[in-house]
């Protein structure tokens, strides 16, 4: 700093511009050197960069797997939803009105008949519409929980998919930090270069 300040005011003697010529000579050898060991800092830089990249890129791709499944899922659930609803309804019905005909209509079923084979295939059938009913039902109740599953599903998608873009943003700023450094140890490092370099000639000038 001395040497810099009186050669910028003029006032260094012959012997003291022999020794700041020595010190920015010795000065910009050093940052020569450094220039060497800096290329493989910023290889490592570079390959750092490539590998924030790389997990970025994974991450964004991640992220729409789980979006797309996301989608899927919400369509699937929604058309389950009014599937089991409509069924449903109609199914209740359909079993009110044929237990209810099971236990007002046997004996409007037996005079009614023109003999008793009939009225033992009317009863008859009946009863399996009656059963059908039931494994209707049982069918709808897996469904039910099948969607309740899928509900699940989603879930737990939409909990990894928090957690991807958590990711992303966290290696988002890494990356940007990584860049931020490699750029300002270039800048120091060419500073320094181009700084001595001229002192240096003006110390010999």
């Amino acid at each position: 700093d001395e040497c810099e300040t009186k050669l910028g005011q003029g006032e260094l003697d012959s012997e003291q511009a022999d020794d700041c010529v020595l010190l920015f000579n010795k000065l910009y050898q050093q940052t020569s050197q450094q220039k060497n060991s800096l290329q493989n800092e910023l290889k490592k830089f570079d390959t750092a960069i490539i590998a924030t990249n790389t997990r970025i890129y994974s991450a964004l791709k991640q992220i729409e797997a789980l979006e797309g499944g996301i989608l899927l899922l919400d369509g699937k659930i929604d058309r389950l939803n009014l599937s089991l609803d409509e069924l449903s309804e109609v199914l209740l019905k359909r079993i009110s009105a044929t237990y209810k005909k099971g236990k007002i209509d046997s004996l409007v079923l037996l005079f009614s008949s023109q003999n008793f084979s009939e009225f033992v295939s009317r009863f008859k059938y009946l009863r399996v519409m009656q059963l059908h009913d039931r494994q209707l039902m049982l069918q709808l109740e897996k469904a039910r929980t099948s969607f309740e599953d899928q509900k699940t599903i989603k879930e737990e998608k939409q909990a990894d998919l928090e957690t991807a873009k958590k990711k992303l943003e966290s290696q988002k700023i890494l990356l940007a930090q990584q860049k931020a450094d490699k750029e300002k140890l270039l800048r120091i490092t060419k500073s320094n270069e181009k700084r001595y370099q001229e002192l240096l000639s003006k110390a010999l000038a």
